[in-house]
């Protein structure tokens, strides 16, 4: 006898999934075609990561939507032995798998490298990077205020730009939202706004405070001596210069026993890089009344100038008004008196840049009682005197379009002295 033996394969289903597409409104989708069409594939059939699906079709063509849970890796394959084709065999392996990095969010950007305040103009070198590479960033995506931009350059996620501040207010910087896209399309989110704080106003106005301070000062002390007049020991004037090694100086003087007198001083310092110069001149004439009462009038003339390496400032200015020195009838007892007022001219580079000009109005008054004591040859002549000074500036606008608000200074100065001569 012979056996017939008979072998009959089956032939078993496979899919296959093609790449993702998307995503679109936040969903990606993909065609699944089965070798043999089948009436129990699920949903269920689908190994998934990172995804929800919703599985539409019949026979051997499906497409499946994907909705991804969180940020990152989504994919989708068809499992093992998970459905039955037309003859009743199951897959006997998984599909492929198709896969996609699911990004939904723009990079962060930040701005480093600005200072946090600036005075005058300049240029400040600043960083932009972003969380991720970007693509279509330029130097018109930076949302500036009192400023601009320029020296742009940089690649992926770092940047390069250097800032110019106008000088006029404060100055902002900002990379607004939506300025560059990353790999996956999304625009970026807006940085933090970058402020750069304007300190010129405020710079400015200390160094026109420190120079009024100043020469308030020195219009006080070089005041010339009045009583002198009356008791005849103004001297025969002349002139005396001295010179050191940071200092200069000189003093000049009319004799004085005519009605018309005048006096000139002038000295130039240097300490701690700065340098200043300061010219005093007064000029008066006087009527006298009797032996016991002159009245004057005087006018003065100054100039000042001071520069170091941050800025320089200079002015000139003049007062006028009167003068009385009286004597006690019957005692050897002095007293004088002057009430000045005028103006001042002012010249002030802040930063060694550009270059404005304010005015300030002046006000002196200054009295002094002094006597005259004699012991032997010694003659003691003690003195008390008073000044009060004021100088106001006015306010003006800068050349950046800053206004530098009115400022004014008020001193008050109260000397005793004793003077000692020994004739011979």
């Amino acid at each position: 006898d012979k056996t017939l033996s008979l072998a009959v394969t089956m032939d078993r289903p496979t899919a296959l999934i093609s790449d993702l597409s998307g995503p679109q409104g936040g969903v990606y989708s993909a065609r699944i075609t089965l070798s043999h069409p089948s009436s129990d594939f699920t949903a269920e059939d689908l190994a998934l990561v990172n995804a929800t699906a919703v599985l539409t079709g019949s026979g051997a063509s499906y497409e499946v939507t994907l909705t991804p849970l969180e940020q990152g890796l989504v994919s989708v394959a068809v499992k093992a032995a998970s459905f039955t084709g037309a003859t009743g065999q199951s897959n006997a392996t998984a599909s492929n798998t198709a896969s996609a990095v699911y990004d939904s969010q723009g990079s962060d950007v930040v701005i480093t490298g600005l200072p946090q305040s600036f005075s005058g103009t300049g240029a400040f070198s600043a960083t932009i990077r972003f969380s991720e590479a970007v693509s279509g960033f330029e130097l018109t995506d930076i949302a500036l205020g009192n400023a601009t931009a320029g020296g742009f350059s940089g690649a992926d996620a770092a940047y390069s730009v250097v800032i110019y501040p106008t000088g006029r207010g404060d100055a902002t910087v900002q990379i607004p939202a939506g300025a560059a896209l990353d790999a996956a399309g999304n625009g970026n989110r807006a940085s933090p706004v970058v402020t750069l704080k304007n300190t010129t106003v405020a710079e400015t106005q200390k160094k026109i405070a420190r120079f009024i301070s100043g020469r308030t000062n020195q219009l006080v002390a070089n005041q010339p001596d009045l009583t002198c007049h009356l008791t005849g020991g103004c001297g025969g004037g002349g002139f005396n210069a001295q010179v050191t090694r940071n200092m200069m100086s000189f003093d000049m003087t009319s004799p004085r026993e005519s009605s018309v007198w005048f006096s000139l001083s002038g000295s130039r310092s240097q300490s701690g890089g700065t340098t200043s110069d300061y010219v005093f001149g007064a000029l008066g004439t006087h009527l006298k009344i009797h032996d016991h009462l002159l009245v004057g009038m005087m006018v003065v003339l100054d100039h000042v100038a001071s520069r170091d390496a941050s800025g320089r400032i200079n002015g000139r200015g003049w007062m006028a008004g009167p003068y009385v020195v009286s004597k006690h009838p019957r005692h050897p007892l002095y007293f004088e008196g002057r009430v000045l007022a005028g103006t001042s001219e002012n010249t002030i580079s802040p930063f060694n840049t550009y270059r404005d000009n304010f005015d300030t109005r002046r006000i002196l008054a200054q009295v002094k009682v002094s006597g005259e004591l004699q012991l032997g040859k010694l003659t003691v002549t003690p003195s008390l005197s008073g000044s009060y000074a004021s100088d106001r500036q006015s306010a003006y606008n800068d050349s950046l379009g800053n206004l530098i608000g009115a400022q004014s200074f008020d001193m008050y100065q109260t000397e005793l002295g004793v003077n000692l001569t020994r004739t011979t």
